[in-house]
């Protein structure tokens, strides 16, 4: 396991300067969402604003931070999907807004899809921008983006889609309004091939790759301020 070397640093706190030792892990704490989950944007962002001393080149910092904004927002959409797959099961008595709900979960769960593979992707790209980081990827999530990839691919033609694909009789007429069962009985967006829990597993992957990012940060910031590798745009992930 990597060491988790320790940032030193000049904090500003209004007109005093305090000589303190604070680790990225202890700074980019915050406050977990109800799955565990926790923020690291906004942390980041205050982490690079207060440290004075060893501070990361901005694009350094700039690429840092979209990949903790990525994972945030990643997690958000997760969040709708839940909450509105929850609305539609209390909603059944009424059949209209039950219907209006699952459509709802069904937009957040294409978006939420789509928001974590970007944000795996971009996860992926950091020791190819940092060849010297030497911080290893968790294994889940290397393992876990390729499945992940294959479902936004879906999300995003829609005429491939399992979620979009209605239920007819043999007139043509339909009888159901989609076939997501997968999603609304098992919480999980089922692909031809992969599929994803969209409660504990989507969280966990996130929260994998949040940690990596910790460790990143840490070791970046113990050394020397360096741009980011630019990548040829053949070898570039969305």
């Amino acid at each position: 396991m990597p060491d988790r070397p320790t940032p030193q640093g000049t904090m500003a706190l209004g007109e005093t300067r305090i000589e303190i030792n604070i680790p990225a892990s202890v700074f980019l704490r915050d406050t977990a969402r109800s799955d565990g989950y926790e923020p690291i944007a906004s942390r980041l962002w205050d982490w690079h604003r207060l440290l004075t001393g060893n501070k990361l080149h901005p694009d350094t910092f700039r690429y840092l931070w979209n990949v903790a904004r990525r994972l945030d927002v990643a997690h958000r959409q997760f969040e709708l999907v839940r909450a509105a797959i929850d609305r539609a099961s209390e909603l059944q008595p009424d059949p209209v807004a039950c219907r209006r709900e699952m459509f709802e979960a069904l937009g957040y769960t294409e978006l939420a899809v789509i928001a974590l593979s970007r944000a795996l992707q971009v996860t992926l790209e950091i020791p190819r921008r940092f060849p010297n980081l030497r911080v290893p990827i968790p294994a889940v999530v290397k393992h876990r983006a390729k499945a992940v990839l294959a479902l936004r691919a879906n999300c995003e033609h829609l005429e491939n889609d399992e979620l979009q694909r209605p239920l007819a009789d043999k007139d043509n007429q339909l009888i159901a309004v989609f076939r997501a069962t997968h999603l609304f009985e098992e919480r999980r967006v089922v692909g031809e091939t992969y599929s994803l829990g969209i409660d504990a597993e989507a969280t966990g992957l996130l929260t994998h790759a949040r940690e990596y990012l910790v460790d990143a940060i840490t070791r970046l910031t113990r050394r020397p301020p360096a741009p980011p590798v630019a990548l040829p745009a053949t070898k570039r992930r969305r």
